[in-house]
């Protein structure tokens, strides 16, 4: 009897072996490992978005027009019902559920399994499994897990014995068990899409037990002469998985057909909570609170940006002419002033998280009525991304602010920007000679809004021989200074030519690595380009010019002459910093300065007078002239200009201007 029971028991333990692998740790119910329970409830989809005005989040269904029918469709079922539809609600081509295969699975492993181990048949295979189960839903990290439990399954068979036991006293086991479906869903940082990143069926507290007196026997025999085989068997069963197949994904994917269209519009978020106390699921995109922009004072921005950029860049004065008489009139050309402003110019970064549709603005004087201004925009890249008044109140201090809007709604304003208009007057540009003083001034003019001015000046009769300074001086604040050397007779060199500037704007200004011996920086603009200023390239008639307060200044040398005291002068400019310059760029255009000459026509030629003629131009009244001329590619190094012209009284005149021409980068 014995034996026949213990043969019995070894082919309850092929049974256990054989039937469909499930399972994880024991399981009683969704709360004990943290699931929510969401049986009856559909997924919700929401959207969420800051009002635009008061930044408070407002979260509202996302409207049925946004999704397609199979979306709809989905939303207004239960997802517990998608998998209680799953498992026996739809048959396959042979009619038959996923809860009717998985039973007939069942079937036929009990019977191969018992009759591999023991020769013996088991007879009577039924299986009694859950038709509906229960949904439950939690978070872990960026996943989103759903439990799919259904509760008491149950297989019952008989085994047949090979003893002197009658048919009807064979032993007759039921097996019981809980299913569990178990999918993980990827849950991306942003829209979307959703996909399941697997799917598992577990099997939990399975319990084999007798079904009658005979199996009672077996069960109590193996338990207390084989170390609990029954035991065994369902902790073994408990301890099994076995990946499944779920076609969720299709599903999911129908949810996620207007993520393109919502990340479109700045719904750039994305997550899924769980509300446990209404047992709910949502999917949620998220337009979040994008930061407020910063407005620049565009003005304020440049002049500081002027205050920290090279020498050469900062305000500097041009003379028309490096020789003239006393009592005769000079052109000064200057650049790089920063103009006066007496309007308000902002400018900013726009970040919305959709396309900018609209920019609002307000401003206003500090204090006072504030206008409220909207900008239509068209995209981040539109260039609209600023705001500019007409003149206001010099002296005045204006207050304003802005925020940006997408087509959903609004960032928060920005922090107020404050600007105080610039003083009345403070455009002009006054010209004095040695001097900034009432009695020294020479002429004034107003800047233009690119920082630029021409003004015509008269050097006073009565002005001595000798070395002087015209001095630029914009609204008090921004000044440059051209040292001008006047002489009764003789040549000074123009071969070097030095530019100055001096500003007092609040930004703090580098000082240059090199000074001369009174403490005023230079900056060489013959040598700018490639070549550090060092004391022997400064003129010593320079060296003691007065430095203004508070920045650099810009000197040139000028000769002052009487009668045919002036002899003929060169010089060079450069184009691009309107500055005089002896470095220059083969095939660069440059504008040429004569000064000194008798009327006629001067011909500038490479070298010497039988080089190659360079170009030319006619010498006005006041023995000066301009052109411009192009030095040849392939000349490079160390050359120079000469003017040659034809006297009046049959002479040849010729002035002499040394030149560094430098090659073409290649």
């Amino acid at each position: 009897m014995h034996a026949s029971i213990a043969r019995v028991a070894a082919a309850i333990g092929m049974v256990m072996a054989a039937l469909p692998p499930f399972a994880s740790q024991p399981t009683a119910a969704l709360a004990d490992n943290g699931f929510t329970d969401i049986t009856g409830s559909a997924v919700h989809v929401d959207i969420r978005y800051p009002d635009r005005d008061s930044g408070s989040m407002t979260e509202l269904p996302i409207p049925s027009d946004q999704l397609d029918p199979q979306a709809q469709q989905f939303l207004s079922t239960p997802l517990s019902q998608w998998f209680d539809q799953y498992w026996s609600g739809t048959p396959d081509s042979n009619g038959k559920t996923v809860r009717d295969n998985s039973c007939d699975a069942a079937s036929n492993a009990t019977k191969n399994s018992v009759y591999a181990a023991t020769g013996q048949v088991a007879y009577g295979v039924s299986c009694k499994f859950a038709s509906t189960g229960t949904l439950g839903a939690k978070q872990a990290n960026q996943f989103l897990q759903l439990s799919y439990l259904l509760p008491h399954n149950v297989i019952d068979f008989k085994v047949t014995t090979p003893g002197p036991l009658p048919a009807s006293d064979d032993p007759e086991f039921t097996l019981t068990f809980d299913t569990e479906l178990e999918v993980s869903l990827s849950i991306p940082d942003s829209p979307c899409p959703i996909q399941p990143a697997g799917a598992t069926a577990f099997t939990h507290n399975a319990v084999i037990d007798s079904a009658n007196f005979t199996g009672d026997l077996v069960k109590d025999v193996i338990n207390i002469f084989s170390s609990g085989t029954f035991s065994s068997a369902e902790s073994e069963l408990d301890n099994s998985t076995q990946p499944i197949q779920l076609n969720l994904g299709s599903t999911l994917s129908s949810l996620t057909s207007g993520c393109d269209a919502a990340r479109q519009n700045g719904f750039v978020q994305f997550d899924a909570p769980i509300d446990a106390s209404q047992g709910k699921l949502t999917f949620r995109v998220t337009h979040p609170l994008d930061n407020a922009p910063g407005p620049v004072d565009v003005f304020a921005q440049a002049a500081a940006e002027q205050a920290q950029a090279p020498l050469f860049e900062r305000p500097s004065i041009l003379l028309s002419q490096s020789e003239i008489s006393p009592g005769t009139q000079l052109t000064v050309k200057g650049t790089a002033f920063q103009p006066a402003e007496t309007s308000l110019h902002i400018s900013w970064v726009t970040a919305t998280s959709g396309p900018v549709r609209e920019s609002d603005v307000q401003w206003g004087p500090q204090g006072g009525q504030l206008q409220d201004v909207t900008i239509n925009r068209h995209g981040g890249a539109d260039g609209l991304n600023q705001f500019q008044t007409g003149d206001l109140t010099p002296g005045a201090t204006y207050q304003v602010r802005v925020r940006d809007c997408d087509a959903i709604t609004c960032t928060p304003y920005s922090n107020w920007l404050l600007a105080t208009m610039a003083p009345k007057g403070s455009d002009q540009v006054t010209l004095f000679l040695d001097s900034e003083t009432t009695a020294n001034q020479v002429g004034s003019t107003v800047v233009n809004g690119d920082g630029t001015f021409t003004a015509e000046v008269t050097v006073p009769a009565g002005t001595a021989a000798g070395a002087h300074t015209v001095f630029a001086n914009i609204g008090g604040s921004i000044s440059a200074q051209l040292p001008l050397h006047l002489a009764t007779n003789g040549r000074t060199s123009s071969a070097i030519s030095n530019v100055r500037a001096s500003t007092s704007l609040s930004a703090p200004v580098p000082q240059p690595a090199h000074t001369d011996t009174s403490g005023t920086a230079l900056i060489n603009t013959t040598t700018a380009r490639t070549l550090p200023v060092t004391q022997s390239t400064i003129p010593a008639n320079l060296l003691n010019t007065v430095p203004l307060a508070g920045g650099q200044n810009a000197s040139a040398p000028l000769t002052v002459c009487a009668g045919n005291g002036c002899q003929p002068v060169l010089q060079v400019v450069d184009s691009g910093l309107q500055t005089i310059t002896t470095t220059v760029m083969e095939g660069d255009q440059v504008t040429v300065l004569g000064s000194g000459f008798s009327t006629g026509e001067v011909a500038l030629f490479l070298d010497s007078a039988s080089g190659q003629l360079l170009g030319g131009g006619g010498v006005g009244s006041d023995g000066s002239f301009t052109t411009q001329i192009i030095f040849p590619r392939g000349t490079t190094g160390n050359h120079t200009l000469l003017g040659v012209e034809k006297g009046s009284s049959g002479g040849t005149e010729q002035a002499v201007d040394a030149l560094f021409i430098e090659q073409i980068p290649r």
